[in-house]
């Protein structure tokens, strides 16, 4: 990502943090590849919800959407991209003990809320962050949200959570 605009946002005293802060660049690349490019708007979720460019989800991302003019460029889609990775990196961050997890399992957190949000990805692991569990994340990630929809039809996520889990154990 090169600027430290996303680690900012947080205060890990004098522990010295297990993980970058940000998210890696295989996992960057991860998941540009699995929401891969679209430079017109598709629905994504509810009826009436639409995402554009690597995923850019515009509900979640208030007054981003509107102004853009279809089809976006890629650099618009990297731009839109970097933006909302900050926004994860930034609500990762914020979990508690997030400094404990492994470079791998805060990747997997970050592509969690990439795809479910981070309401959602909070829901599914701020207790189990909150007690330190820290080997407990990779499971309740695996098991989070595993439906969606994706042009008003039914998206089994099972497989994007199997391969985030896998990730995520695979950094111990």
């Amino acid at each position: 990502m090169g600027n430290s605009e996303s680690a900012e946002s947080f205060d890990t005293g004098s522990r010295a943090r297990a993980n970058s802060g940000q998210l890696s660049e295989q996992s960057r690349d991860k998941i540009k590849q699995m929401e891969s490019f679209s430079p017109t708007f598709y629905q994504d979720g509810k009826k009436g919800q639409f995402s554009i460019g690597y995923g850019h989800h515009c509900p979640a991302h208030p007054g981003t959407c509107e102004q853009l003019k279809q089809p976006i460029s890629r650099e618009e889609g990297e731009r839109l991209f970097n933006q909302d990775l900050r926004q994860y990196e930034r609500s990762a961050n914020n979990l508690p003990n997030a400094d404990k997890l492994s470079q791998s399992q805060y990747d997997a957190v970050v592509k969690h809320m990439y795809n479910a949000g981070p309401g959602n990805t909070r829901a599914a692991i701020g207790d189990i962050m909150k007690r330190g569990d820290i080997d407990g994340v990779c499971d309740a990630l695996r098991g989070a949200n595993s439906t969606g929809l994706i042009d008003g039809k039914p998206v089994d996520l099972t497989s994007r959570r199997e391969m985030e889990y896998q990730a995520c154990k695979g950094g111990k």
